[in-house]
């Protein structure tokens, strides 16, 4: 479980987190929601040790795999490489290590661009590039950072289906942020939504029916009317 007890964390004199608590379950998809600058970002680096805070974080100790807003790629490697150069000391077995990357590559509609380079590739395909770097990662922990953000409505769709494909094969302890309430409502065990200065948690919902069956959720439209309302309440 990952557990955040007692989150401080300050820019200056600005508060960002004065004693936040959040705790996600082992294998619970968790999303939150908030305005730009109310700390969600914020809250993954912490997580993922970026940030110096007070307070305590539990259940990362091994390390995260993390999803940033911008693929961040190293130029001169090739894509196939970007992702081995995240995994390999983690993957001692350069088989598995290769059938992992392959069938990423395939399920993101990436194959054929193992050996192209970063400049060579599209916005999209660089953050689908991203995106198997962090799958392939063997990390009990996932952070997303908006990993959509950059990607057509077909090219998101897809991906939901291949996280909530993913997240029954093996199932991840995932804090994502967003700023898409339809792709948190396909996704999420439970939604979050964040604002206030310090930051706080405004509304949490947890969504019981299974993924693949929630587009014909009777509760989907309630579920997002309060989740637009909690965000506009600021």
């Amino acid at each position: 479980m990952l557990v955040v007890k007692g989150l401080e964390l300050a820019y200056g004199d600005k508060k960002i987190f004065d004693g936040f608590d959040l705790s996600v379950s082992d294998g619970e998809i968790v999303c939150v929601l908030g305005r730009s600058g109310c700390g969600k970002t914020s809250l993954l680096n912490c997580i993922a040790g970026a940030l110096p805070y007070g307070g305590s974080i539990t259940g990362a100790e091994d390390g995260v795999a993390y999803i940033f807003q911008e693929p961040r790629l190293i130029s001169g490697l090739t894509a196939a490489q970007n992702v081995k150069f995240a995994v390999s000391h983690a993957l001692k077995d350069r088989e598995r290590e290769n059938r992992l990357i392959d069938s990423a590559f395939e399920k993101l509609g990436l194959s054929g661009l193992q050996n192209a380079f970063p400049e060579e590739l599209s916005g999209g395909q660089a953050a689908r590039v991203s995106l198997a770097r962090a799958f392939c990662h063997p990390s009990d922990v996932l952070l997303m950072d908006e990993p959509f953000g950059s990607l057509d409505i077909a090219v998101r769709l897809s991906l939901t289906e291949y996280i909530s494909a993913l997240a029954l094969q093996r199932p991840r302890t995932t804090l994502m942020v967003s700023h898409g309430i339809e792709e948190c409502l396909d996704l999420a065990d439970r939604v979050i939504v964040l604002g206030g200065s310090p930051c706080r948690i405004l509304r949490e919902i947890k969504i019981g029916e299974r993924r693949g069956e929630r587009s014909a959720m009777p509760e989907r439209a309630r579920i997002t009317d309060e989740i637009r309302a909690a965000l506009l309440s600021e």
